[in-house]
């Protein structure tokens, strides 16, 4: 049999010569368990004081004591046993009580006393420093030394409470049963630049007095620094507030560095080669967000709801990674008013490589659009608005392909649009038919804005239904030509070409042979075509590129691990619900 007595409560209350009139009794609370199992019913004990030297000075006699769940009350000294002696108290301060539960021998430790008549006293520890012991005033408890510590399961505090499980159990439980939703279980407050709850690893990962609320560091590589659970629907399991500049919660994830901030923080999180902040969801019956973040004030500004940047060197670093079974990213912006917006802006700057500001893929087995883009309900819709050259590898699809410049003769109320062709020119085409007249002649005019858009004309001239010499008698001019050399009522069919003038062309000549830029030489727009892979391409596909491709890769291959339900959490949540 092994049995533990912890102990609840011991005071002292011990009378005088003075003051006969109050009892001379040791009110005795503890707690009695068997090899961890609680004791219940009724047991005989025996209480023995003995003196600081081991002899015995009070014995209690075998006295009936009830156990509830091992929790047990007696008062020493009560009769009908022994009195209880009060002029040892001042002269041995070094007292303890002995209990046994016959047959056994007497259960170790002994307990000792503190040194004054009234005293709490735990069963692992005693007052330190100059074991004065405690002070009660009928409202508070206190340790009449401030400079003393208590400890509990431990012999060296470091703290003025220290706890120590001393095993697989909890080393400390609070818990609240009050209803006004206003009473936490704990409350820790530090108005001093430190920590009102603190469990460092080391000491300076936080420089200044850049110090949290809560400072929870786990030193074990597979423990968690803080767990925080919540079975309800409308609490949360953590609730962070910091209403000056600083992180609302600041996790850290670190070794070895230096960690210092400015400006305000919602959250804060830094890691090295593990995740500083991880959130999941378990949820079944109903759309879940993970992690939800809001800015709910109403100060104007372009606030950030989510900011990420990770820039460790050049080439390096992936500022936002989302992987869904549906969308990997979904991007809405609701305007109400007359100003620009955008649903979603890519940018990369700098760089001597190849830029691409959107790289998008879709691959798969059926029909695959790496791109789709639709725009309607306005005045005016584009699909797609390029502002520079654009290059195609591959053909285009459309019913028609419109050239739209600013109109030559009213440049600031339209535009001009024309159908292209395909020529060694920036060449425009007109056609039409015209019957002759009487005099074998006739006027063809073209639209008002012809000459203004093109100049140096070609004509070409067939006749329908017979023939004649017909030729341009005179060229365009006030945008009209003259055809002659035919017979009356005979059909022509005329046609008009023009190299465009317009100030646009004129800025940006076509250049029919055109030499590749030193970094292109070598390249081929369609490399497969000429026996070679996507490595002598132009604009090659950064995954083309084994290196690329094995590094983005890892990366992705990472980002599933991490991106996978924790184990461990899983299989504690599991249990919950049972």
């Amino acid at each position: 049999m092994h049995r533990f007595l912890q102990i609840v409560l011991l005071l002292v209350c011990l009378a005088t010569t003075a003051l006969a009139e109050v009892p001379r009794t040791i009110s005795y609370q503890g707690r009695l368990t068997d090899n961890g199992v609680a004791i219940s019913g009724a047991k005989n004990v025996v209480f023995t004081i003995y003196s600081g030297s081991g002899a015995q000075v009070w014995s209690s006699g075998s006295i009936s004591v009830g156990f509830n769940n091992g929790l047990f009350s007696v008062e020493l000294g009560k009769s009908p046993q022994p009195s209880m002696p009060v002029d040892i108290w001042s002269a041995d301060t070094a007292m303890t009580l002995g209990v046994t539960i016959p047959p056994s021998s007497e259960l170790t430790p002994r307990l000792r006393f503190s040194t004054t008549a009234y005293a709490f006293h735990a069963l692992t520890a005693e007052s330190a420093g100059s074991g004065s012991g405690w002070l009660h005033n009928q409202s508070f408890l206190k340790l009449e030394n401030p400079y003393d510590s208590v400890g509990i399961g431990t012999d060296s505090p470091n703290a003025k409470v220290g706890i120590s499980s001393g095993g697989a159990q909890v080393a400390l439980r609070l818990e609240n049963p009050g209803t006004d939703g206003y009473s936490p279980a704990l409350d820790a407050e530090n108005s001093n630049t430190t920590c009102a709850i603190f469990r460092a690893g080391y000491s300076d990962w936080v420089p200044g007095d850049l110090w949290p609320s809560v400072c929870a560091i786990s030193t074990l590589t597979d423990g968690s620094a803080v767990w925080a659970e919540n079975e309800s629907d409308t609490r949360p399991s953590l609730y962070a507030v910091n209403n000056a500049k600083g992180a609302g919660i600041w996790a850290v994830s670190s070794y070895g560095y230096t960690i210092s901030a400015s400006g305000a923080l919602g959250i804060l999180t830094q890691a090295d080669s593990a995740c500083a902040l991880r959130a999941e969801s378990y949820c079944e019956d109903q759309t879940a967000y993970v992690s939800t973040s809001v800015y709910a004030g109403t100060a104007l500004g372009d606030h950030v709801a989510v900011l990420g940047y990770s820039r460790p060197g050049d080439n390096y670093g992936i500022g936002g990674m989302f992987e869904g079974g549906y969308e990997g990213i979904q991007a809405v912006v609701e305007p109400t008013g007359s100003a620009y917006y955008c649903g979603l802006e890519a940018q990369i700057n700098g760089g001597s490589g190849y830029n691409y500001g959107v790289y998008s893929v879709a691959t798969g087995s059926a029909v695959n659009c790496a791109l789709y883009a639709k725009a309607s309900g306005g005045t005016t819709n584009w699909a797609g608005y390029f502002s520079g050259n654009v290059r195609v590898t591959g053909a285009i699809t459309n019913p028609t392909s419109v050239m739209s410049i600013d109109n030559p003769d009213d440049p600031q109320n339209g535009y001009l649009q024309q159908a292209d062709v395909v020529s060694d020119n920036l060449k425009s085409v007109y056609d039409g038919t015209v019957v002759l007249g009487a005099d074998g002649t006739a006027l063809v005019t073209l639209p008002s804005w012809l000459e203004s858009f093109c100049g140096d004309f070609r004509y070409q001239l067939t006749c329908v239904g017979g023939f004649a010499p017909v030729y341009v008698s005179s060229e365009v001019a006030g945008n009209q030509f003259s055809i002659a050399g035919g017979s009356s009522g005979l059909k022509v069919c005329w046609q008009v070409t023009g190299i465009r003038k317009d100030k646009y062309a004129l800025a940006h000549p076509l250049e029919v042979e055109k030499e590749k830029l030193a970094s292109e030489k070598g390249k081929f727009l369609h490399p497969e075509l000429f026996g070679y892979g996507q490595d002598r391409s132009v604009s090659p596909d950064p995954e083309s590129n084994l290196a690329e491709k094995s590094k983005n890769d890892a990366i992705r291959a990472t980002a599933a691990k991490m991106a996978k339900p924790t184990a461990k959490v899983k299989k504690s949540v599991a249990i919950k619900k049972k």
